[in-house]
């Protein structure tokens, strides 16, 4: 959570440094067509310094459009002066865990709705919400699978 929290509040410079990192590397990768998109972040997590700080968060969507899209755009800002054809994969926080919930983004990082350079990269743990899901007896396995 240290780590997180300096990311968002760019405690030591934390947030320009990972800008930085993704201009590097579309400078150095931006030419290669089998890359399809960038994610610059996997499961972004909470970074609050209390737990009454992280119970906020939990709030569905807070942690996305409080902490985590303000760090995307900065990313995705410095990514795209590189390429501007570039394609963000960008991800929601998965928490709170095994609770399905809409996301918090008003907006792609650094864009405006519908930006043909964005793609929300959404994974959930399936197993842990609809627990019944993951075995082959299950209704939902034999009429979806």
């Amino acid at each position: 959570m240290t780590i997180s929290r300096a990311l968002y509040d760019n405690n030591l410079g934390m947030k320009d440094k990972l800008a930085s990192f993704w201009e590097h590397v579309a400078q150095s990768l931006s030419s290669n067509k089998y890359i399809v998109a960038f994610d610059p972040l996997n499961e972004p997590s909470l970074g609050g310094r209390s737990l009454w700080d992280n119970l906020k968060t939990l709030y569905p969507g807070n942690l996305d459009r409080t902490k985590i899209q303000p760090l995307y755009d900065a990313v995705y800002k410095t990514y795209s002066k590189v390429d501007q054809d570039a394609i963000m994969a960008f991800e929601p926080s998965p928490l709170p865990p095994d609770i399905m919930f809409n996301v918090g983004f008003d907006a792609p990082p650094g864009a405006k709705k519908n930006s043909a350079h964005h793609i929300m990269n959404e994974h959930t743990y399936c197993c842990g919400v609809f627990s019944d899901i993951c075995f082959e007896d299950s209704a939902w396995y034999t009429e979806y699978l």
